[in-house]
């Protein structure tokens, strides 16, 4: 089940536990770009698709330039 709360700079994050699947979060500007996204990756998780996705969402790639 997903939770959807209310960061601090008027964001808003999605944050995904299911059992047997790692958590995955991610934030957004719109309440409504989260509950879709939050719906759209419990769907995926229970279909067991794309499950390596989640790990690249989570990680920053920053050039140092």
């Amino acid at each position: 089940m997903a939770t959807i709360t209310k960061a601090p700079p008027g964001a808003w994050k999605a944050v995904i536990r299911r059992r047997g699947n790692p958590t995955v979060s991610k934030s957004f500007r719109v309440k409504r770009d989260a509950q879709s996204w939050a719906k759209t990756t419990e769907d995926e998780m229970v279909r067991g698709v794309d499950i390596a996705r989640y790990h690249s969402e989570r990680t920053t790639h920053w050039s140092g330039i």
